[in-house]
């Protein structure tokens, strides 16, 4: 009788030991879970914080596109004085060199944003 009873104690035994780990399987699952959940809501941000950057990159782009034109337009359209011409040319120049600036922070900003985007 003795025999009958440590026997049936054994598959007792075995399923509260399975019960705990899968408890322990089923808690390790939920802190991954809110892992995840916390990485998407960093990553959400990271995201909105990109789009508007892309967005203030655009509109600086556009804006020094723009006196580009009307420098260009300024220069066709006066017969200027050596120096004012002079003058001008730095002008556009410089106005080149930002649109440059411009449109490589405009790059950087747009693979940082796929990068994010694609990471999410």
């Amino acid at each position: 009788m003795n025999m009958d009873i440590h026997s049936e104690s054994l598959p007792i035994q075995t399923g509260n030991h399975e019960i705990q780990g899968l408890r322990g399987e089923l808690e390790q699952a939920r802190v991954a879970l809110e892992d995840m959940d916390h990485r998407l809501a960093e990553l959400a941000i990271a995201h909105d914080e990109l789009q508007q950057r892309l967005a203030d990159e655009t509109r600086r782009r556009e804006l020094a596109e723009r006196q580009l034109r009307d420098l260009k337009a300024s220069m066709a359209a006066t017969s200027a004085a050596p120096d004012e011409g002079d003058a001008l040319r730095q002008q556009l120049s410089t106005a080149l060199e930002e649109l440059h600036v411009m449109t490589e922070e405009l790059s950087v900003a747009q693979d940082a944003l796929r990068e994010a985007t694609c990471r999410g």
